[in-house]
């Protein structure tokens, strides 16, 4: 079982999108998954079962000692998902005054079976908070997707130095599986710019999948689906689905289905 966190400090920048798109994907690919929403937001939790979650959620795993299985609710085939909803706000100010409050999330993750899932994917909030803290000192990797434009780049150093922050002094596993283009527009010159300036900074960690824009992923998570269920044949899950293909290869994993 590998934890994954989807971060970036700068929020509109597709984090979301990559974290649900990317356990649907894996689970179209034959992986078992569970899905995270760690963000008080909840738009993960809403992009899969569109509405709102009721108790128990990761606020009660994270503060009121409910064993996780409890709080997980499946999905699709392959898919769980660990809801959350605003109750998450009062998690994160509760903990802030807590001896150990950075590894809650990994104390709560031992009651998981080794073998339930093969990836657990977490959707961190765009901050440096307690919660992205705890997605980071439970992970293995760190995925970073980023937003062809300017400001989006610039922010990038924000993220980068938490990850070594997190490394030194939490989670010494921790490590950069890579960093995502997201909304990228081939047509466009910023786009292109900021897309040869990410690879040249992150060279060997840039996938080479970029998300293009596309309205399909924009639609599918206010209608409460990922963008394989909302819309197969787009541009959007194609996109996703090979960079799903692009994770499994360099983590040397096999696709399972058919």
């Amino acid at each position: 079982m590998k934890f994954i966190s989807i971060a970036n400090a700068k929020g509109g920048v597709g984090k979301t999108t990559t974290a649900v798109n990317m356990s649907a994907g894996l689970a179209t690919l034959g992986k078992k998954v569970l899905l995270i929403d760690l963000d008080y937001q909840a738009n993960a939790t809403f992009a899969c079962l569109e509405r709102n979650a009721e108790a128990p959620t990761i606020a009660d795993v994270l503060i009121n000692d409910v064993n996780i299985k409890e709080a997980i609710l499946p999905v699709s085939k392959n898919l769980d998902l660990l809801p959350s909803n605003i109750d998450l706000i009062g998690a994160d100010t509760k903990l802030s005054s807590q001896p150990g409050r950075d590894l809650v999330l990994s104390v709560a993750l031992e009651g998981l079976d080794e073998n339930s899932y093969d990836y657990v994917i977490a959707d961190l909030p765009p901050n440096v908070g307690v919660m992205a803290l705890n997605g980071m000192g439970a992970s293995d990797l760190v995925i970073i997707p980023i937003q062809m434009e300017f400001y989006a780049m610039k922010s990038v150093n924000i993220i980068i130095d938490l990850i070594k922050a997190v490394k030194a002094r939490l989670n010494r596993r921790l490590a950069i599986s890579g960093a995502l283009a997201t909304m990228f527009d081939s047509r466009n010159i910023i786009c292109n710019t900021c897309l040869q300036e990410m690879r040249e900074s992150f060279k060997d960690l840039a996938f080479n999948t970029a998300i293009r824009s596309n309205v399909s992923l924009a639609v599918a998570p206010a209608r409460g689906m990922n963008i394989f269920k909302h819309e197969p044949k787009s541009h959007g899950a194609q996109d996703y689905l090979d960079f799903c293909k692009e994770f499994l290869r360099r983590e040397g994993d096999q696709i399972n289905v058919k």
